[in-house]
């Protein structure tokens, strides 16, 4: 992850940006922005909180019921398939290297 601070003109200290930075894809996590090749794609919120999550944890395997808790904030106890349907997004909008386990979840792989 990159943090990258700034400097306001007039000398005060600008809010800080926090940046997950992958090839080339970015989580701005104080706007709540994705992009690829520096251009902003859509991307629903829960889409942007599994989004953080992968890139957060690369290569180490997610389980459906990880990703959903920590994405929604809490434990979800709905079907642990519609986060297939959030991943299937992810992976068209980004071209992310999301990879399913058998039986488990999702890893995100370099």
């Amino acid at each position: 992850m990159e943090n990258r601070g700034s400097t306001a003109k007039d000398g005060t200290e600008a809010r800080d940006t926090a940046l997950l930075v992958y090839r080339d894809v970015q989580a701005d996590l104080n706007e709540r922005i994705a992009t690829k090749n520096g251009e902003k794609v859509h991307l629903q919120p829960i889409e942007f909180e599994l989004l953080v999550l992968f890139l957060r944890n690369r290569n180490t395997t997610l389980s459906r019921e990880r990703l959903l808790t920590e994405a929604w904030g809490y434990p979800y106890y709905g079907g642990t398939r519609t986060v297939d349907t959030h991943v299937s997004k992810i992976r068209k909008t980004l071209g992310l290297n999301i990879v399913s386990v058998s039986k488990v979840g999702y890893r995100l792989e370099d």
